[in-house]
């Protein structure tokens, strides 16, 4: 609900700045991920038999595409114009009685 009391434009680049942050959240952890690899390489699955490395790469792929994810939402929250901003408010419901 504060971000239905400010302005369409602020409303707009702080929603941006959200996604970035996002986005550079999820960077860092794919980051932190990638380091570990050779660390878990060494690990097999209990049943398969494969290697640890191989299912931190998935989720170190995860985490990037939520990242490009991010990004694009801040993109698109970026390039929305005002007037469209403005049509997202959240207007309360009447009663239907």
């Amino acid at each position: 609900f504060l971000m239905d009391a400010l302005p369409a434009k602020t409303r707009r680049v702080l929603s941006g700045a959200a996604w970035l942050i996002v986005a550079a959240l999820y960077a860092t952890l794919s980051w932190a991920t990638f380091q570990m690899l050779e660390i878990v390489h060494d690990e097999k699955s209990p049943i398969l038999q494969i290697p640890g490395s191989i299912t931190y790469a998935c989720v170190m792929g995860g985490m990037l595409m939520l990242a490009i994810l991010a990004i694009q939402s801040a993109h698109e929250s970026w390039r929305m114009q005002v007037s469209e901003a403005e049509k997202m408010t959240h207007q309360t419901p009447a009663a239907h009685w």
